[in-house]
């Protein structure tokens, strides 16, 4: 079964990584604060903390977009993508379908679910343990699916690494 509270290994990982992010730079602060270090290392140091702190916020946002059902502006690039022209959004699942067969078979708990346009399928996303949907694209070739996750409406194609 599916924990919708569950917390994806994505935000898992962003969430730990601030916290380290942020004990290194208590660390480099202290040891500038030391004066045993040239400054310009500092700054490079901090500098680099900065910008890993800012991409992680950056995949945060866009990862609260596709939860809201907005795609971000950085994902608007599969428009001429002929897989995702062939594979319209459909329509979601019924509520019964809203299950990753394989994650039950298996006694895995997925994170969310996707739907295969090509075939119909669900079954859970790469965050999840399972990765069926991946599984599922490596086995068929069927190039498109979407969210089955309410309120979104995204699509992936797998052969050409966009979102439409």
């Amino acid at each position: 079964s599916t924990n919708v509270d569950a917390e994806a290994p994505s935000d898992l990982y962003a969430r730990a990584r601030r916290t380290m992010i942020a004990a290194e730079r208590a660390r480099v602060l202290e040891i500038r604060s030391g004066g045993t270090v040239a400054s310009d290392v500092v700054a490079e140091v901090l500098a680099a903390l900065d910008l890993e702190e800012s991409m992680l916020e950056a995949a945060s946002d866009e990862r609260a977009h596709i939860r809201a059902g907005r795609r971000p502006e950085s994902s608007r690039q599969g428009d001429d993508c002929p897989d995702l022209q062939a594979f319209p959004v459909a329509e979601p699942p019924a509520a019964e379908e809203l299950r990753c067969e394989d994650c039950l078979r298996e006694g895995l708990v997925w994170v969310s679910l996707r739907q295969c346009l090509a075939c119909g399928l669900v079954a859970c996303c790469d965050s999840s343990p399972g990765q069926h949907s991946d599984r599922h694209f490596t086995v068929t070739r069927h190039p498109v699916m979407q969210s089955a996750e309410p309120g979104e409406d995204w699509r992936w194609c797998y052969v050409h690494h966009l979102t439409g």
